[in-house]
């Protein structure tokens, strides 16, 4: 799996590699975009979002960092996706793609 490649499908501002623990910074507007291509596409699978963290940084122009961890049980990978935003940068719901973000989703 290679995503540096494939750079149309995955257009990330930053990418970080780390043994089989991929790790992008997603600009907030593509964010369900690269989920959903994550989840269904056949080369990647990543079925599972296994946790949603925020943070918060008050001093940043995008004080809040979102970061969705998926994990493909069929290639025993995990996939980091971040994501910064600021008080009025939506971000919408991913409940659509991975039913169980709801729960995460309402505590950050």
């Amino acid at each position: 799996m290679s995503f540096l490649n494939e750079q149309t499908l995955v257009p990330s501002q930053k990418e970080y590699f780390f043994t089989k623990n991929y790790n992008f910074l997603i600009t907030t507007t593509k964010i369900n975009d690269i989920l959903k291509l994550l989840k269904n596409h056949c080369g990647y699978q990543y079925k599972v979002l296994t946790h949603i963290a925020g943070s918060d940084y008050p001093e940043s122009y995008y004080r809040f960092n979102i970061l969705y961890e998926l994990l493909s049980l069929k290639y025993n990978t995990r996939f980091k996706v971040l994501t910064a935003a600021n008080e009025i940068t939506p971000l919408t719901s991913t409940e659509k793609i991975y039913k169980g973000a709801s729960w995460w989703e309402s505590e950050i």
